[in-house]
């Protein structure tokens, strides 16, 4: 016990006699002795330290507030959290590829670091690979035509190879076939083109000061593809910077988007000069015989955005179209040589709807009776009355056989028809 307790209690031992009562003990102590007296410095010093306390308190609480800026990216009124604002090309990672081809890149660098997708997929490797002297020259010559469906059925004269079956046991000599401007072929391949469930936009910046002088230096250039400006962003600058004339490692990023709305323009002191998209190609089948092919690579295209000086890009032609074409060929596709059916002039002009079953086809089809009475292939002349039978459209009925006329047939029942004949050659 304290010193104040001890005294109570020896006064309370030396005063209390048997016989008293609670009150007789009551009234014998003065209680006033023990009791804690206020001090006045002490109160105030309590008062003080409240005070400071709470001063200090809240000029910290401000500072902090003054300090520290709002973070909270996911406020409509707060910074676009992925604007990149310090990317730097030397902090691209190179061992990325497939669907993972993309990685971080502006962590870590400065405060206002952002994260956006650097691209290492086979478009940039394309591009790397192929560094030369630029854009091809354009051929002035003469092009080839493209094949045209007639040609296969155009049987040579008498004065040629053998007879033609009519399909009923028939032999019968063949007539003279008619002039067709278009190279002979063996094979058909049903080809489609579709584009893959992940949408990404490829986007190549290069340095603006060499954008530029690209552009000024190749804005006119007899025969080839000629550098469009920085305000037409369409692929034709990274043409050229991909040559022995203008490739930097060190003056290119390439960058992934996923929303074709948020394309940045620029990126520091790099502008936004090409837009590419990934689609799948895939040789189904061969028509004539109709044996299924099924081989499948990816392509790229490019796409076309204006540069308004914006902070995005805005879109003109932001999407590869899906569509099914046929291609001519000498030889039987296999994986080793499918890129020799994409060459120049095997595609047909051709316009197929799988959905609604329709093929608008460049043909020398006649319809009128008097065209069909000439002497000509019998093969062909066949073809051409079959096929009348499954026209669902022609603007132009009154050809003369021999001009080349658009006629939009049913698909289906019109690759039958072709597998049929076919079988009589």
């Amino acid at each position: 016990m304290n010193k104040d307790e001890k005294s109570l209690l020896d006064e309370l031992s030396n005063s209390v006699d048997s016989k008293m009562n609670y009150n007789d003990i009551a009234n014998e102590i003065n209680f006033s002795k023990y009791e804690k007296k206020k001090s006045f410095g002490l109160l105030f010093s309590k008062r003080l330290l409240l005070t400071v306390s709470s001063f200090v308190f809240v000029s910290l609480l401000i500072i902090i507030i003054m300090v520290f800026p709002n973070n909270d990216h996911n406020s409509t009124n707060g910074p676009d959290n992925n604007k990149p604002n310090n990317i730097l090309p030397g902090n691209q990672n190179n061992n990325i590829g497939g669907d993972d081809n993309k990685d971080n890149i502006g962590s870590g660098v400065g405060e206002n670091e952002v994260k956006v997708n650097i691209y290492d997929g086979f478009i940039k490797n394309s591009f790397e690979i192929s560094i030369g002297n630029g854009p091809i020259c354009e051929s002035l010559g003469p092009q080839p035509p493209q094949p045209i469906i007639d040609s296969y059925f155009n049987i040579e004269g008498e004065e040629s190879s053998g007879d033609y079956n009519d399909g009923n046991g028939n032999d019968e000599l063949t007539k003279p076939s008619i002039t067709i401007g278009s190279s002979s072929f063996e094979y058909i391949y049903e080809v489609e083109y579709k584009n893959t469930i992940n949408l990404e936009y490829i986007c190549v910046y290069i340095e603006k000061e060499l954008a530029e002088k690209i552009y000024e230096e190749n804005k006119e250039v007899c025969d080839v593809a000629c550098a469009s400006p920085l305000n037409n962003v369409n692929g034709s600058i990274v043409d050229w910077f991909y040559s022995n004339s203008y490739y930097n490692k060190d003056k290119v990023l390439w960058i992934s988007y996923n929303d074709v709305n948020k394309i940045y323009s620029k990126i520091n002191d790099y502008v936004c000069v090409g837009v590419y998209q990934i689609q799948e190609r895939i040789i189904l089948r061969e028509i004539f015989s109709n044996t299924i092919v099924n081989i499948n690579d990816y392509i790229y295209g490019s796409l076309s955005f204006s540069n308004n000086g914006d902070e995005y890009l805005t879109p003109v032609k932001y999407e590869l179209t899906n569509y099914v074409t046929w291609y001519s060929s000498n030889e039987i596709i296999t994986k080793t040589n499918k890129e020799s059916l994409f060459k120049d002039y095997n595609e047909f002009e051709c316009s197929i709807n799988i959905k609604e079953n329709t093929i608008k086809l460049r043909t020398l089809a006649v319809q009128d009776e008097e065209e069909l009475a000439k002497d000509y292939s019998l093969l062909l002349k066949d073809y051409h009355k079959l096929s009348n039978i499954i026209i669902v459209e022609n603007d132009y009925p009154e050809k003369e056989l021999g001009d080349i006329t658009y006629i939009t047939y049913k698909y289906n029942e019109l690759v039958e028809l072709i597998q049929e004949l076919a079988k009589r050659t």
